[in-house]
């Protein structure tokens, strides 16, 4: 693994999120592990529980590629409320420039805790949903704070505030993962001027699958293309590539690799290091090479 967790934890001065212990201010942790191709950050949790309305926790969240380094901001809601009517459904959101936002629902909403007795408060009620960020957004409200609109179908609506000590949090730490995500993928040579493995000396074969390799070979046509020979004691096989294992991206290369072609003009490109998100089995592995020697 190019980028194992304890590391990336240690170089950003941040605990991660399952010790439950803070980072740096506004920052609750990082989530992450070596099976995964991208780094959670948390921001911390922030409430509002007002007696007989909804109650609200929302944090900021990131997600930064460990490999690509691309980065996508969402405002995490957690809502919990009682009525004697029927589901609200928050589904739309906005910000006070009237631009609409994505919203993913996280959970359904959710109903359980319900009376039938006389004066019944009604029907125990939890959704979860997620905001989509843009970070140009998140930097232009820095200084005064982001306010979100949430509304629902029924009508309701209540307005969320990103606090700027969260924002400027958030962003920090994710510059932080950024420039370790860069600092790892594509450092260049050190000064002595170290010796490159080619490109062609990698030591594996990929390519699409195709109808006659899928009857030759048995392996399902898909996304992503499919390695199918890895020599012993090459870089690729001390990186960790197996056969079968099907590359889904390369860092640096767009959101994904779905031809031998593209691979290699992408590689083409390549001066330090190769890091790859691979579906093997069905999980999603990282796999990175150095195409130059340690200690050269």
């Amino acid at each position: 693994m190019r980028l194992p967790f304890a590391a990336i934890a240690a170089a950003l001065w941040i605990i991660p999120l399952q010790a439950q212990t803070s980072g740096p201010s506004g920052i609750q942790g990082v989530e992450s592990d070596d099976f995964s191709p991208v780094m959670k950050i948390n921001g911390v949790v922030q409430s509002d529980n007002p007696l007989g309305g909804i109650a609200k926790r929302w944090s900021l969240r990131s997600f930064v590629g460990k490999f690509s380094g691309v980065t996508k901001h969402q405002l995490y809601v957690s809502l919990d409320y009682f009525s004697a009517a029927s589901r609200k459904r928050f589904n739309e959101a906005s910000d006070n420039s009237a631009t609409r936002l994505e919203v993913t629902s996280i959970a359904n909403e959710s109903e359980y805790g319900c009376s039938k007795n006389a004066f019944a408060y009604g029907c125990h009620y939890s959704q979860d949903l997620g905001i989509e960020l843009a970070a140009e957004a998140l930097r232009a409200h820095a200084a005064a704070g982001y306010p979100i609109k949430v509304t629902a179908k029924s009508g309701e609506s209540f307005i969320l505030v990103i606090s700027p000590g969260q924002i400027a949090a958030q962003l920090d730490t994710v510059e932080r993962c950024l420039k370790y995500v860069h600092a790892h993928n594509d450092a260049a040579p050190g000064p002595q001027g170290p010796q490159l493995t080619k490109h062609s000396q990698l030591g594996f074969k990929a390519s699409e699958i195709t109808d006659e390799l899928s009857a030759k070979t048995g392996m399902q046509k898909g996304p992503g293309i499919v390695v199918f020979e890895v020599t012993p004691g090459s870089v690729a096989e001390r990186a960790g590539l197996k056969v079968k294992d099907r590359i889904m991206a390369v860092a640096g290369c767009g959101p994904r690799i779905d031809s031998k072609a593209a691979m290699q003009k992408c590689l083409a490109r390549k001066k330090a290091y190769i890091g790859m998100v691979v579906d093997r089995g069905g999980n999603l592995t990282a796999v990175g090479m150095k195409l130059y020697a340690e200690g050269n």
